[in-house]
């Protein structure tokens, strides 16, 4: 019975494997990008510190019992670094940049290490406050800001091998005789994309999942007393002026916001202090493939024209990638409760729903705000934010300044994504193991006899099985 219930996984993992046309391992760096080593590829020392980091998962599992660290914020100035190690001539350089005193530039390659004093063991988070420099000379590339962390010279986990500081974009937009933002026009009255320009400007990044499978920050171990911190270089040239040991504190849910509302003595504002946004007029975005297009299938979309392009949405496939945002700039003039309502088409995803985090100034409000939902339908929608369950409400104060970031997230399916890729992980190493035995083309004569031979593969092929 159990040989006949092993043949059956086997049957269903080699499946799996046809159906996606065998697996394969390998790792390469970005087009464009420089790694650490300078050669543009990952050597294999880095390739088994990666093999044995293990997932974020397992890292947590494995120090579920170390508290949190200290309360005060321990800041290293970034200035301060002990050693570089790489092929760039010119290596780090200290100097004013943005405005700031003091910054270290780093160059495209290498790795720079700094030391920390740890007054008590625990768990931080790391906060970097970064530039993302103009250098003279050289040709601006889109892609972000991406470098490996090492604590104590190891990666602590996998994820923490791409940690992506976005750079910011903003569009530069022509205003009409009311001094609105609008687009210029060719000839026949066909609104002209406008050009995008970098902005070079000190923001603040705490290390997180570029992938989208944990929300909020990373929590790292470090020990009492001397510690190291090291980044390496994927890509892209980086300024930073500090990098801060912190610690984040959980976010409130939305039901405990609520509260909050009703003790302050908030009410919801009138409706005559709505106001109104162009979504293909972002004050920011992540990247340059985010950008105004236009769309005709629906006559109600403004503008609109029988004739002439106009340009009146943003987004589709081109703002689809987890850590993709656009931000808006807005004022109320009355201060109270708003809701956000949107008008979209969500057709990316048949049956299912997308998800973005809103932010509010750059902060997550509550924790339900990663799990914001746009549901399928072939029709455009108006609905306001919310997760599905329950619509959100945000308090503005009149005549303040506020920015409404829209960023690109797994939503509810993280956990589910996650796990899938686990799974797909144990099938693809077994499968390794088992052409280890059987090679390329297997006898289909021989009896391999896989539950003698390799008992722990047989054994983790039979749980993804049920897993699944």
């Amino acid at each position: 019975m159990m040989k006949k219930k092993m043949t059956g996984v086997m049957a269903f993992v080699l499946a799996i494997l046809m159906s996606l046309g065998a697996f394969t391992f390998g790792v390469s760096a970005a087009e464009g990008s420089s790694s650490g080593n300078g050669s543009g590829t990952i050597t294999n020392a880095e390739l088994i510190d990666l093999l044995r980091a293990g997932s974020y998962t397992n890292y947590l599992e494995r120090y579920k019992d170390v508290p949190n660290g200290a309360d005060e914020d321990i800041v290293i100035n970034a200035a301060d670094f002990v050693s570089y190690e790489g092929s760039s001539q010119s290596g780090p350089t200290v100097g004013t940049y943005g405005g700031v005193d003091n910054a270290l530039y780093l160059p495209d390659s290498g790795k720079v290490t700094w030391k920390v004093n740890v007054p008590v063991e625990g768990k931080y988070s790391l906060l970097f406050e970064y530039y993302s420099p103009t250098i003279e000379g050289k040709s601006e590339n889109v892609s972000s800001i991406e470098r490996s962390l090492y604590i104590n010279g190891k990666i602590p986990f996998s994820e923490a091998r791409s940690l992506v500081m976005s750079k910011v974009w903003t569009y530069q937009y022509p205003t009409d005789a009311n001094g609105e933002n609008t687009f210029k026009e060719d000839v026949n009255g066909n609104q002209l994309r406008p050009s995008a320009s970098h902005v070079a400007e000190w923001n603040e990044y705490v290390a997180g999942d570029p992938n989208g499978f944990f929300t909020g920050a990373f929590q790292f171990c470090f020990n009492k007393g001397e510690n190291t911190i090291a980044l390496e270089c994927v890509r892209e040239d980086l300024v930073l002026k500090s990098i801060t040991l912190t610690q984040v504190d959980d976010l409130p849910t939305y039901a405990e916001v609520l509260e909050q509302y009703k003790a302050n003595g908030y009410k919801p504002a009138s409706s005559s202090a709505m106001i109104y946004m162009e979504a293909e007029f972002p004050s920011y975005v992540s990247d340059t493939s985010i950008y105004p297009s236009n769309n005709r299938t629906s006559a109600i979309t403004s503008p609109s024209s029988p004739s002439a392009e106009l340009l009146n949405v943003i987004g589709g496939n081109s703002y689809d990638t987890v850590g993709q945002w656009a931000k808006y700039n807005f004022k109320v003039t009355e201060s109270g409760l708003y809701t956000i309502v949107l008008r979209y088409n969500q057709t990316a995803l048949e049956g299912l729903f997308t998800s973005r985090t809103i932010k509010i100034n750059g902060e997550v409000p509550f924790a339900e705000a990663y799990n914001t939902r746009f549901d399928y339908s072939k029709d455009w929608q108006v609905a306001p934010l919310g997760d599905g369950e329950q619509v959100f409400e945000f308090y503005f104060e009149a005549g303040k300044d506020y920015e409404l970031t829209l960023e690109v997230s797994l939503g509810q399916f993280a956990s589910v994504i996650e796990e899938v890729e686990r799974i797909l992980k144990v099938i693809n190493e077994s499968y390794l193991s088992i052409i280890q035995l059987t090679g390329a083309d297997p006898d289909e004569y021989r009896d391999y006899d896989f539950t003698t031979v390799m008992p722990k593969t047989v054994r983790n092929l039979l749980q993804a099985y049920l897993d699944i």
